[in-house]
C-alpha cells in the first residue's frame, strides 16, 4: 500500500518537487510555489487519494490528511515541519 501511495503521489508532482516518506505512513512533499499553489496541489492529492486503490483485484479505500506550512529563507526545517504537522 505504501508503494502505491508513493507512486500515486510522485505521479502528481513536477520534476522540481521533492517527495519523501518520513516514517510509518507519513510522507512529505516540498514544493517551491505560492500558498495558492500549495493549496491547489493539496486538493489534487486529496482527490487522487480518495479514489479506491486496486489491491489483488479488490478496491481499497484510504483516508488522507494534509498539513501545509509556508516557509521563507529564514524558516527552519523544524519549525516548518511543526507547523505542517499541527
Amino acid at each position: 500500500m505504501l508503494k502505491l501511495v508513493a507512486d500515486t503521489g510522485l505521479a502528481l508532482l513536477r520534476d522540481e518537487d521533492c517527495f519523501a516518506r518520513i516514517g510509518g505512513d507519513e510522507f512529505m512533499i516540498l514544493l517551491i510555489c505560492t500558498a495558492y499553489g500549495a493549496k491547489a496541489m493539496s486538493q489534487c492529492i486529496l482527490n487522487k487519494m480518495a479514489e479506491p486503490f486496486d489491491i489483488y483485484n479488490e478496491p481499497f479505500q484510504l483516508t488522507c490528511s494534509i498539513g501545509i506550512s509556508v516557509a521563507d529563507e529564514n524558516s527552519s526545517f523544524r519549525e516548518a515541519y511543526r507547523q505542517s504537522d499541527t
